[in-house]
């Protein structure tokens, strides 16, 4: 399940000018387990993994490109780069 995006990767897509390209790294959980998870209040949590890897497959898919043009130029708050990241871009995420 996915949580709250959080704006970092609005943020460079629209300073840059170029699109968000979504990946799902498959089979990593298992290549790497988390050992344990450290909350943040206001960014994403830490987390310790194990300091190996087992051997497993793992497989990166790649989604078509998310282009943000719409808002390019724009000078946007932190609240309104969060709504972009959750509202615009998240429904926009294909299912791997």
């Amino acid at each position: 399940m996915l949580g709250t995006f959080f704006p970092g990767v609005v943020r460079i897509a629209l300073h840059y000018r170029v699109p968000i390209v979504p990946a799902a790294m498959i089979g990593f959980s298992k290549a790497s387990p988390i050992f344990k998870e450290i909350e943040r209040d206001h960014t994403a949590n830490d987390v310790i993994c194990t300091p190996f890897t087992f051997p497993v497959k793992l497989k990166i898919e790649f989604g078509r490109p998310i282009e943000l043009s719409d808002y390019y130029g724009m000078s946007l708050s932190r609240a309104e780069e969060y709504w972009v990241a959750n509202e615009v871009v998240r429904p926009r995420l294909p299912i791997f």
